[in-house]
């Protein structure tokens, strides 16, 4: 998961994990960017929730 840390919550100098641009594999984004099944927001597809 890529995570940011917030400063004034953990310390001065926040940190990236991971580290680097080249630590984001595919796995990674793909995971970031799956479906939610039960937990998607209902916009998909041009499908509008009130």
């Amino acid at each position: 998961m890529i995570a940011f840390f917030c400063a004034k919550t953990v310390e001065a100098h926040p940190h990236w994990s991971p580290a680097t641009l080249a630590g984001v594999g595919d796995d990674l984004v793909g995971a970031f960017f799956a479906p939610l099944g039960a937990d998607e927001l209902g916009l998909a597809d041009g499908e509008v929730t009130r």
